[in-house]
């Protein structure tokens, strides 16, 4: 059995189209890094990670149980997938929070629902954008290497944590996650927000 009749038959024919439209985009964003506005995705993405974090900690919706769908299927395999593709192809972090947060959102998903859902679509990027720096050369194997290794272990563990607690787990996880990347891109002093918020401090003697 291929790996789109298993798509198909765990999660419907239409998560399958989106994994499809997910990876073209994926492909084009991967294509596009050189010419995209990379500074200011990075000014722009901790403010997003920020209200992100705070949706995910206030919001009553939040649960494990499924709501009403506000875009059908299609719609969602035709939009946010190509678009959330093409963002992680070319810059990448939070990718899995807005594609979390569009499940919910948009088609209604309870929390380990699109939890479970966002994982396999981010797979289907991680091929897209690994296919295509190995291709040009621009991986180093050993560490690469390492890294997938921990990877895959610590998401043994951490499926299984949340299979069995649900949104219990997962909502603080995701708070908890956004709120360091956001404090991560917000330090590295490569960032234009970085540099501002560092210019603006000096000038006013805090």
């Amino acid at each position: 059995m291929g790996l789109d009749a298993i798509i198909r038959g765990r999660c419907g024919g239409f998560f399958s189209l989106a994994c499809k439209l997910f990876f073209g985009g994926a492909c084009l964003g991967a294509l596009a890094v050189s010419i995209a506005p990379l500074a200011l995705l990075s000014a722009v993405l901790p403010l997003l990670l920020v209200v992100m974090a705070l949706y995910f900690a206030l919001s009553p919706k939040l649960s494990d149980r499924d709501a009403a769908a506000r875009l059908s299927p299609t719609a969602f395999a035709f939009s946010a997938a190509p678009l959330v593709g093409f963002y992680d192809g070319v810059f990448g972090p939070g990718t899995g929070s807005f594609f979390f947060l569009s499940f919910i959102t948009l088609l209604g998903y309870g929390v380990l629902r699109a939890t479970a859902h966002t994982k396999l679509l981010n797979f289907t990027s991680n091929i897209a954008g690994f296919l295509l720096f190995a291709v040009s050369g621009k991986i180093v194997w050993p560490v690469g290497l390492a890294m997938g290794l921990g990877q895959f272990l610590g998401a043994q563990v951490g499926s299984r944590l949340a299979i069995r607690r649900g949104a219990r787990l997962i909502r603080p996880l995701l708070v908890a996650v956004c709120c360091a990347m956001a404090a991560k891109l917000v330090l590295d002093p490569a960032n234009p927000l970085h540099a501002g918020l560092v210019s603006y401090f000096r000038e006013t003697g805090r």
